[in-house]
Protein backbone atom coordinates (compact mmCIF):
# COMPACT_ATOMS: atom_id res chain seq x y z
CA UNK A 1 0.00 0.00 0.00
CA UNK A 2 1.29 3.27 -1.43
CA UNK A 3 1.15 6.68 0.70
CA UNK A 4 2.06 10.69 -0.65
CA UNK A 5 3.15 12.35 2.42
CA UNK A 6 2.54 16.00 2.22
CA UNK A 7 6.80 16.62 1.35
CA UNK A 8 5.49 14.07 -2.05
CA UNK A 9 7.62 11.18 -0.56
CA UNK A 10 6.20 7.68 -0.93
CA UNK A 11 5.97 5.83 1.91
CA UNK A 12 4.96 1.75 2.25
CA UNK A 13 3.27 0.18 4.92
CA UNK A 14 3.37 -3.68 5.42
CA UNK A 15 0.19 -5.34 5.41
CA UNK A 16 1.29 -8.18 7.56
CA UNK A 17 -1.25 -9.02 9.85
CA UNK A 18 -1.02 -9.22 14.10
CA UNK A 19 -0.47 -12.89 14.01
CA UNK A 20 2.03 -12.92 11.77
CA UNK A 21 3.82 -10.65 14.00
CA UNK A 22 3.44 -12.43 16.97
CA UNK A 23 5.02 -15.23 15.28
CA UNK A 24 7.81 -13.17 14.23
CA UNK A 25 8.65 -11.65 17.40
CA UNK A 26 8.31 -15.31 18.76
CA UNK A 27 10.93 -16.91 16.54
CA UNK A 28 13.19 -13.89 16.82
CA UNK A 29 13.47 -15.10 20.99
CA UNK A 30 13.58 -18.67 20.29
CA UNK A 31 16.77 -17.80 18.28
CA UNK A 32 18.26 -14.88 20.52
CA UNK A 33 17.52 -17.67 23.48
CA UNK A 34 19.59 -20.51 21.37
CA UNK A 35 22.09 -18.28 20.77
CA UNK A 36 22.22 -17.18 24.31
CA UNK A 37 22.83 -20.86 25.59
CA UNK A 38 25.57 -21.51 23.21
CA UNK A 39 27.52 -18.49 24.17
CA UNK A 40 26.89 -20.07 27.73
CA UNK A 41 28.41 -23.40 26.62
CA UNK A 42 31.20 -21.79 24.90
CA UNK A 43 32.18 -19.68 28.17
CA UNK A 44 32.09 -22.96 29.99
CA UNK A 45 33.85 -24.82 28.03
CA UNK A 46 37.02 -22.42 27.64
CA UNK A 47 36.29 -21.58 31.57
CA UNK A 48 36.86 -25.92 31.86
CA UNK A 49 40.15 -25.65 29.68
CA UNK A 50 41.76 -23.34 31.86
CA UNK A 51 41.36 -24.87 34.91
CA UNK A 52 42.70 -27.80 33.51
CA UNK A 53 45.39 -26.34 32.17
CA UNK A 54 46.46 -25.03 35.90
CA UNK A 55 46.17 -28.91 36.68
CA UNK A 56 49.56 -29.96 37.96
CA UNK A 57 49.27 -32.81 35.36
CA UNK A 58 49.70 -31.17 32.33
CA UNK A 59 53.87 -30.12 33.49
CA UNK A 60 54.52 -33.63 34.37
CA UNK A 61 52.59 -34.95 30.81
CA UNK A 62 54.93 -31.97 29.22
CA UNK A 63 57.95 -33.19 30.93
CA UNK A 64 59.23 -36.55 29.05
CA UNK A 65 58.55 -35.00 26.13
CA UNK A 66 62.25 -32.86 26.29
CA UNK A 67 64.19 -33.35 22.93
CA UNK A 68 67.28 -34.37 24.83
CA UNK A 69 68.43 -34.19 28.07
CA UNK A 70 71.46 -31.58 29.32
CA UNK A 71 73.17 -30.29 32.57
CA UNK A 72 74.02 -26.82 33.52
CA UNK A 73 77.56 -27.44 33.74
CA UNK A 74 77.64 -28.70 30.41
CA UNK A 75 76.56 -26.21 28.68
CA UNK A 76 79.12 -23.73 26.52
CA UNK A 77 80.15 -20.60 28.55
CA UNK A 78 81.31 -17.19 26.38
CA UNK A 79 84.87 -17.85 27.82
CA UNK A 80 84.41 -21.65 26.32
CA UNK A 81 82.97 -20.37 23.02
CA UNK A 82 85.41 -17.29 22.82
CA UNK A 83 88.85 -20.21 23.43
CA UNK A 84 87.24 -22.60 20.62
CA UNK A 85 86.64 -20.08 18.26
CA UNK A 86 90.17 -19.00 18.48
CA UNK A 87 91.66 -22.45 18.76
CA UNK A 88 89.70 -23.46 14.87
CA UNK A 89 91.11 -19.84 13.62
CA UNK A 90 94.45 -20.64 14.56
CA UNK A 91 94.18 -24.16 13.67
CA UNK A 92 93.27 -23.41 9.36
CA UNK A 93 95.95 -20.74 9.39
CA UNK A 94 98.59 -23.22 10.60
CA UNK A 95 97.02 -25.86 7.85
CA UNK A 96 97.36 -23.46 5.19
CA UNK A 97 100.64 -22.04 5.73
CA UNK A 98 102.22 -25.23 5.62
CA UNK A 99 100.60 -25.66 2.03
CA UNK A 100 97.74 -28.30 3.04
CA UNK A 101 95.12 -27.86 0.36
CA UNK A 102 91.96 -28.13 2.37
CA UNK A 103 92.79 -26.67 5.48
CA UNK A 104 89.23 -27.09 6.67
CA UNK A 105 90.03 -30.42 8.16
CA UNK A 106 92.20 -28.77 11.05
CA UNK A 107 89.45 -26.66 11.76
CA UNK A 108 87.11 -29.50 12.00
CA UNK A 109 89.69 -31.95 13.95
CA UNK A 110 89.87 -29.06 16.54
CA UNK A 111 86.42 -28.74 17.00
CA UNK A 112 85.84 -32.26 17.76
CA UNK A 113 88.54 -32.98 20.19
CA UNK A 114 88.66 -29.44 21.77
CA UNK A 115 87.54 -30.22 25.30
CA UNK A 116 87.76 -28.17 28.76
CA UNK A 117 90.17 -29.66 30.78
CA UNK A 118 94.06 -31.19 29.40
CA UNK A 119 93.76 -34.42 30.32
CA UNK A 120 89.89 -34.88 28.72
CA UNK A 121 91.36 -33.24 24.99
CA UNK A 122 94.76 -35.25 25.61
CA UNK A 123 92.68 -39.16 25.70
CA UNK A 124 90.70 -37.49 22.81
CA UNK A 125 93.22 -36.36 20.89
CA UNK A 126 95.33 -39.62 20.75
CA UNK A 127 92.39 -41.75 20.21
CA UNK A 128 91.02 -39.69 17.15
CA UNK A 129 94.88 -39.31 16.13
CA UNK A 130 94.92 -43.28 15.98
CA UNK A 131 91.13 -43.40 13.97
CA UNK A 132 92.15 -40.67 11.44
CA UNK A 133 95.67 -42.59 10.51
CA UNK A 134 93.62 -46.38 10.35
CA UNK A 135 90.61 -44.58 8.44
CA UNK A 136 93.25 -42.65 5.57
CA UNK A 137 95.22 -45.72 5.24
CA UNK A 138 92.53 -48.05 4.18
CA UNK A 139 91.05 -45.51 2.56
CA UNK A 140 93.96 -44.84 0.63
CA UNK A 141 94.43 -49.17 -0.43
CA UNK A 142 90.88 -49.30 -1.67
CA UNK A 143 90.98 -46.27 -3.66
CA UNK A 144 94.08 -47.36 -4.88
CA UNK A 145 92.78 -51.00 -6.21
CA UNK A 146 89.19 -50.31 -6.35
CA UNK A 147 88.09 -46.40 -7.09
CA UNK A 148 84.49 -45.83 -5.60
CA UNK A 149 83.00 -49.50 -5.74
CA UNK A 150 80.48 -49.41 -3.13
CA UNK A 151 80.51 -52.87 -1.94
CA UNK A 152 84.23 -52.47 -1.61
CA UNK A 153 83.19 -49.47 0.26
CA UNK A 154 81.25 -51.40 2.71
CA UNK A 155 83.16 -54.16 3.28
CA UNK A 156 85.68 -51.57 4.34
CA UNK A 157 83.73 -49.93 6.56
CA UNK A 158 83.04 -53.58 8.83
CA UNK A 159 87.08 -54.24 8.47
CA UNK A 160 87.53 -50.77 10.95
CA UNK A 161 85.18 -52.05 12.73
CA UNK A 162 86.95 -54.83 13.59
CA UNK A 163 90.36 -53.14 13.76
CA UNK A 164 88.84 -50.88 16.04
CA UNK A 165 87.42 -53.75 18.13
CA UNK A 166 91.30 -55.08 18.32
CA UNK A 167 92.64 -51.93 19.00
CA UNK A 168 89.96 -51.16 21.73
CA UNK A 169 88.55 -47.94 20.25
CA UNK A 170 85.56 -47.09 21.04
CA UNK A 171 82.58 -46.37 18.93
CA UNK A 172 83.16 -42.29 18.80
CA UNK A 173 87.00 -43.52 16.82
CA UNK A 174 85.53 -46.05 14.50
CA UNK A 175 82.74 -43.26 13.45
CA UNK A 176 86.18 -40.94 13.42
CA UNK A 177 87.82 -43.35 11.54
CA UNK A 178 84.56 -43.98 9.07
CA UNK A 179 84.64 -40.39 8.18
CA UNK A 180 88.24 -40.09 7.11
CA UNK A 181 87.58 -43.32 4.95
CA UNK A 182 84.52 -42.16 3.07
CA UNK A 183 86.10 -38.66 2.19
CA UNK A 184 88.61 -40.31 1.10
CA UNK A 185 87.08 -43.04 -1.31
CA UNK A 186 83.92 -41.57 -2.12
CA UNK A 187 85.15 -37.54 -2.90
CA UNK A 188 87.00 -37.86 -6.47
CA UNK A 189 90.33 -35.67 -6.40
CA UNK A 190 92.70 -35.58 -8.92
CA UNK A 191 95.65 -36.81 -6.76
CA UNK A 192 96.94 -40.07 -6.09
CA UNK A 193 95.24 -41.71 -3.39
CA UNK A 194 98.38 -41.89 -1.31
CA UNK A 195 98.85 -38.38 -1.26
CA UNK A 196 95.34 -37.49 -0.53
CA UNK A 197 95.59 -39.85 2.76
CA UNK A 198 98.84 -38.19 3.88
CA UNK A 199 97.10 -35.06 3.40
CA UNK A 200 93.90 -36.10 5.50
CA UNK A 201 95.92 -37.20 8.47
CA UNK A 202 98.36 -34.22 7.95
CA UNK A 203 95.60 -31.79 8.62
CA UNK A 204 93.52 -33.61 11.37
CA UNK A 205 96.69 -33.59 13.08
CA UNK A 206 97.51 -30.18 13.11
CA UNK A 207 93.67 -29.49 14.31
CA UNK A 208 94.56 -32.01 17.30
CA UNK A 209 97.58 -30.41 17.86
CA UNK A 210 96.61 -26.85 17.79
CA UNK A 211 93.84 -27.75 20.30
CA UNK A 212 96.18 -29.51 22.78
CA UNK A 213 98.30 -26.45 22.85
CA UNK A 214 95.15 -24.28 22.93
CA UNK A 215 93.93 -26.24 26.02
CA UNK A 216 97.36 -26.00 27.68
CA UNK A 217 97.67 -22.51 27.71
CA UNK A 218 94.31 -21.68 28.57
CA UNK A 219 92.49 -24.06 30.60
CA UNK A 220 88.77 -23.54 31.45
CA UNK A 221 87.38 -23.45 34.95
CA UNK A 222 84.95 -26.15 35.07
CA UNK A 223 81.45 -25.47 36.73
CA UNK A 224 80.55 -27.19 39.74
CA UNK A 225 77.41 -28.74 39.84
CA UNK A 226 74.84 -27.49 42.64
CA UNK A 227 74.87 -31.07 44.58
CA UNK A 228 73.38 -29.58 47.89
CA UNK A 229 70.56 -31.69 48.74
CA UNK A 230 67.63 -30.73 51.33
CA UNK A 231 67.57 -32.93 53.78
Amino acid sequence: MRLITKSGTITRHSKTSPSKRASVSHMRFRVRRCFGAFRFDVAAFVLAVAQACQHTAVPEMIAPMKLWNWKKENLPSAVHSIRTAGAATVSVCVARLIGMPEAYWAAIATLVVMQSTLGATLTSSIERIVASALGASLGAVESTYFGSNLIVFAVAIFLLGVLSFVLRLEKTGYRYASVTLTIIVLIRRTGAPWIIAAHRFIEVSVGIVVALAVVAIWEERQRLADNTDVE
